[in-house]
């Protein structure tokens, strides 16, 4: 697609942890096992500079989802410090409130990391791609019981604790004050089931797989064509072709968060992120 050589590149308390340190742990958890996809960069040499890349679904799939993350993740993403205004002083402020005067039971990550819909397979800005009550496979979280509903006794029939289940093991019976450690079965129904299925299916990310994509330096996005490639060509006042290089760049969770970040501060962030 494009019109010169392949260069490939050189290989505390809650409430009470500070911004820079919950944002290295952050990104350090977040870091492992980070996807990472491929670019191929349309580079001017002379003018030091990204003119669009070509992309795949997943490139577009990780741009489109970055509308559905919440303004607190964005700012936990990036850190405080690199928030133009006064929003990153609010979120330290925050933290630094005491328990008592939360709502019970609220914890940081439900304000700053609230959960949302996923949509895909691919994205690296994200905290966690399942629901609340599922694991990263997709099947239901084990239920547990109190130990003392499984004894076979005259008192079990009328035993409030046989009622009660969570999600957490060894959570204290709120009856008896037993251990909440015995795992119970949990039954899906078949056409929930297959329903389940059928939407997971549907869950393919934003856009199709069967064409590539154009990004510009200023993330503008449009499907790609060779008539469109020699068009930016022309309009980017390329005079010398030989100056043209493709470049494949790698790009996983570090990269998405200098994007992210170089979105607020340029127009130029292609260039900003590979040619800097």
């Amino acid at each position: 697609m494009f019109f010169s050589r392949k260069i490939m590149p050189k290989r505390k308390k809650r409430g009470c942890v500070s911004s820079k340190t919950q944002q290295a742990t952050v990104q350090e958890n977040s870091s492992m096992a980070s996807p990472k996809m491929s670019l191929k960069l349309l580079v001017d040499r002379k003018g030091s500079r990204v003119l669009f890349a070509e992309v795949q679904k997943e490139f577009m799939d990780f741009l489109f989802h970055i509308f559905s993350l919440p303004l607190g993740t964005l700012i936990e993403f990036l850190g405080s410090n690199q928030m133009v205004g006064c929003l990153g002083k609010l979120k330290d402020s925050i933290e630094s409130f005491q328990e008592n005067y939360l709502q019970r039971g609220l914890k940081m990550d439900d304000i700053f990391n609230p959960k949302t819909a996923f949509n895909g397979d691919t994205f690296l800005l994200c905290y966690n791609h399942a629901s609340s009550d599922q694991d990263q496979s997709g099947a239901p979280k084990p239920l547990y019981k109190c130990a003392n509903a499984t004894s076979r006794c005259y008192q079990c029939s009328s035993t409030p604790c046989r009622s009660n289940a969570t999600l957490s093991a060894n959570s204290i019976c709120p009856d008896c004050g037993g251990s909440m450690n015995v795992m119970m079965t949990v039954v899906t129904p078949n056409e929930v089931a297959e329903t389940k299925e059928a939407k997971k299916k549907r869950k393919g990310g934003y856009v199709k797989k069967v064409v590539t994509y154009m990004v510009m330096d200023d993330l503008v996005v449009k499907p790609m064509s060779t008539i469109s490639s020699i068009t930016l060509i022309n309009k980017f006042g390329v005079k010398d072709l030989s100056q043209l290089e493709e470049k494949t760049v790698s790009f996983g969770k570090d990269e998405g968060l200098k994007l992210l970040e170089a979105s607020l501060k340029t127009k130029k962030v292609l260039t900003t992120i590979f040619m800097h």
